[in-house]
């Protein structure tokens, strides 16, 4: 027996509605622990200090690339970005093998939120 089911509904952004936004901008868009003011990209809601995200604030976009792997599912390189204390993992496509930096463009219509290899400050 074969059964085929469709479903079709939206998600609210909610909490996470300025960095996603951000990201469709090119922009870097971090939380901001009240406690600490320590930034965290990507967000996260509860500090490792114990105090809780209290606002937002935008990153420059540039990042100290740490590593960087490709596999069946493309590239992905993982990230410091600058003015963040935490790593995340992104899609590296326009990532060249041995970049050290990075730089987020914003999305077009026809792509998502772009890496790019950047020259070393």
């Amino acid at each position: 027996m074969r059964l085929d089911l469709h479903l079709a509904y939206d998600l609210a952004e909610g909490w996470l509605a300025p960095h996603l936004a951000g990201l469709r901008e090119g922009r870097a868009v971090a939380s901001l622990c009240g406690a600490c003011n320590a930034a965290t990209f990507p967000p996260r809601r509860a500090c490792v200090c114990g105090g809780r995200a209290s606002g937002w604030v935008t990153l420059p976009g540039t990042a100290a690339v740490a590593s960087r792997t490709e596999g069946r599912d493309g590239a992905f390189a993982l990230l410091r970005f600058d003015g963040a204390a935490t790593a995340t993992v992104a899609r590296a496509e326009g990532l060249p093998p041995g970049a050290t930096r990075a730089r987020l463009l914003p999305a077009t219509g026809e792509r998502p939120a772009l890496l790019v290899g950047e020259e070393a400050p």
